[in-house]
């Protein structure tokens, strides 16, 4: 009640003498809160309301005179330090945003760089555009804004000179480990390789994005880094997971195959739908209870089919939209490996003839 009136006197003093608003005090949440919904033509004049930036602070310091004066907390002095909110919701789901993604891989170029120089190596070789300022920013493959290092975290952990302190730590303890030699690990697998069906076509395709997701094989660490684009598609992770299955339950390996099965799926579909509504109109004519009843566990029945079937074509649907898409994100990684070794193997022949020229002159 308190809450719901704070809300009421919030919005007369903010709109209430040009503007009609509704006012929703929400408890479904740990804290009570108050939604806004605001008419924003005026019934006074009929002009427009805009919602700018020095409206937020009239708005946010009428709301502190209103929480003073019923003696609630205040915050005396706001960072502007919140998290995102898409951050927010993609972590409290267990799914990575594009922001934890850059987190990670900023991580992964800290761990194999033992200087700032290598660092900004090898963020470039995982596809990053990075720009030097005041600070320093980078933008991921396919994405059209800047994020700023320091904004990865709200304790300023990625700050320049934090980075700078990572490396130089991690470097002294690299140092310190050089002669300590890492026990490599041997895997032993059982079956002939040479006897096994080689897997074409869509399931091909499908099991290869995964192991270039990282996610196959299960029990195999996997040395190879993920590519940005591919680490994006983890937040689909499940879809993708139920469409590698259908795919290998129904042993579809083409787009002719995958028309087929989603046809005669749909054709299914139909058939059960005309069904459930035959008894639907059976129903509404029986005058019998026990004959009702029956009617009504057989529609239940039909119902937990088309639920099934509806599924499975818009998973047949999602695979062929799917596929393109893995198609080309492989593609585009491929192309860029490709481009990387090339450059690779011009500067080692670089440094090669320039070697054996100094050998010659000697």
């Amino acid at each position: 009640e308190v809450a719901h009136q704070i809300g009421i006197e919030l919005a007369q003093k903010m709109w209430g003498e040009r503007f009609e608003v509704l006012v929703s005090t929400h408890l479904d949440k740990n804290h009570y809160h108050n939604h806004f919904v605001v008419n924003s033509v005026s019934f006074v004049d009929g002009k427009r309301y805009y919602d700018n930036k020095a409206n937020y602070k009239r708005l946010r310091k009428l709301s502190d005179e209103l929480c003073k004066k019923y003696h609630l907390s205040v915050i005396d002095k706001p960072q502007n330090k919140s998290m995102h909110y898409a951050q927010w919701m993609a972590e409290n789901e267990h799914k990575p945003s594009w922001r934890t993604i850059i987190r990670e891989d900023v991580d992964y170029a800290i761990n194999q760089s033992m200087t700032m120089k290598q660092f900004y190596r090898q963020l470039e070789n995982l596809g990053y555009e990075l720009k030097f300022g005041k600070h320093i920013a980078v933008r991921p493959p396919d994405k059209q804004r800047f994020v700023r290092l320091k904004s990865l975290s709200n304790d300023d952990s990625y700050t320049e000179e934090a980075i700078k302190d990572k490396i130089l730590e991690q470097s002294i303890v690299r140092l310190e480990s050089i002669h300590k030699p890492e026990r490599i690990k041997t895997y032993h697998y059982q079956g002939n390789i040479k006897k096994a069906k080689k897997i074409t076509g869509l399931r091909a395709l499908y099991f290869h994005y995964l192991y270039r997701m990282g996610i196959l094989p299960k029990n195999v660490p996997n040395k190879q880094r993920v590519h940005f684009l591919l680490k994006e598609e983890l937040r689909y992770i499940d879809r993708i997971t139920q469409e590698t299955t259908l795919l290998c339950q129904k042993h579809i390996n083409t787009i002719d195959e995958l028309d087929d099965h989603c046809e005669m799926a749909q054709h299914h579909l139909d058939e059960r739908i005309k069904e459930r509504r035959c008894l639907y109109n059976k129903i509404r004519r029986c005058r019998n209870r026990e004959r009702k009843e029956l009617l009504q566990k057989d529609i239940a029945k039909l119902s937990d089919e088309i639920k099934q079937l509806r599924k499975e074509v818009m998973l047949y649907e999602g695979i062929r939209e799917r596929s393109q898409k893995m198609k080309h994100h492989l593609e585009m990684i491929n192309n860029e490996e490709r481009k990387e070794r090339e450059h690779d193997e011009r500067r080692w022949r670089n440094s090669r003839s320039s070697s054996q020229n100094d050998t010659t002159r000697n």
